[in-house]
């Protein structure tokens, strides 16, 4: 789930209500290429609620020239090499950005600034930072069709994220004490690419790999899924992962409110957990 330290629309402590109403034991915060500043710890049980609370981020990068996500659990907050990490990927976020906004203002009339767009940014930038300024400038009517139109994959103004090195990622994540875990493969990856890449990351030290998704909400709104969650089930026994749920909310006031949409048995939580302490 994602907060507004990235493309999030809520807060952590509106995220921590959202979970207690939804009946949610434990949650996982784990914003694009970036961790909230009010997460101090790797992980905390919030006194009011009693939902315990993961600290995270999903960081992109790439393997044999694939695009992924890697998603790390349990990261500690203060790290310099974890920080390190992602800082070298806010700054590729950033300038993405910016490269956007120029393709944009080739393609419509209205001049959208960067100031437009990077107001509404509290944390790392994101295309939704975009198509929420479009739709402010009665550019487009809704977000998505801000993505279908101009800044969604194949679109005239899209720019592919630079991304770092997988190996790199997973090993930086596992030196802090963290877990990595693969989020979405069938999102990002071939059917029939799927296996040997989920084996060389799982030779770099990857531990999980995200299972149980949005994967209809997505297939509703015109994402490609090239698989979903039975497959990503047989790669994570396979190769003895530990697979892993997300709902990928991104907050109250974005169009993927879906927080409680995705869950799964608390053992797995603490599967993740013994492999952080194993890893300290």
């Amino acid at each position: 789930m994602h907060t507004t330290a990235s493309d999030g629309t809520d807060s952590v402590q509106e995220r921590i209500e959202d979970a207690a109403g939804k009946g949610i034991d434990a949650i996982a915060l784990t914003d694009h290429d970036a961790i909230n500043p009010e997460l101090d710890e790797r992980f905390y049980v919030d006194d009011e609620t009693g939902v315990e609370v993961i600290t995270g981020a999903e960081i992109k990068c790439e393997v044999n020239d694939v695009g992924i996500e890697i998603l790390g659990y349990f990261l500690n907050p203060n790290s310099e090499e974890i920080n390190s990490l992602l800082e070298e990927n806010s700054e590729l976020r950033e300038e993405r950005i910016r490269e956007m906004i120029r393709n944009l203002n080739e393609e419509i009339e209205y001049n959208l600034t960067e100031d437009e767009v990077f107001r509404r940014v509290e944390g790392n930038p994101g295309r939704p930072h975009i198509a929420d300024a479009l739709k402010e400038a009665d550019v487009v009517e809704t977000s998505n069709e801000a993505f279908e139109e101009y800044i969604g994959e194949g679109c005239p103004a899209y720019i592919p994220t630079p991304k770092q090195d997988a190996e790199k990622v997973i090993k930086t994540i596992l030196d802090d004490g963290g877990v990595p875990v693969l989020a979405h493969p069938g999102r990002d990856l071939e059917k029939d690419e799927a296996e040997d890449i989920v084996e060389e990351l799982a030779g770099y030290g990857l531990k999980g790999l995200e299972a149980m998704y949005s994967w209809n909400h997505k297939i509703e709104n015109n994402f490609e899924v090239n698989f979903a969650e039975d497959r990503c089930r047989e790669l994570a026994e396979e190769y003895d992962l530990i697979w892993t749920g997300g709902s990928d909310c991104h907050g109250s006031e974005s169009d993927k409110y879906l927080i409680g949409s995705v869950k799964m048995p608390y053992s797995q939580v603490e599967k993740l957990e013994q492999e952080h302490k194993l890893g300290n």
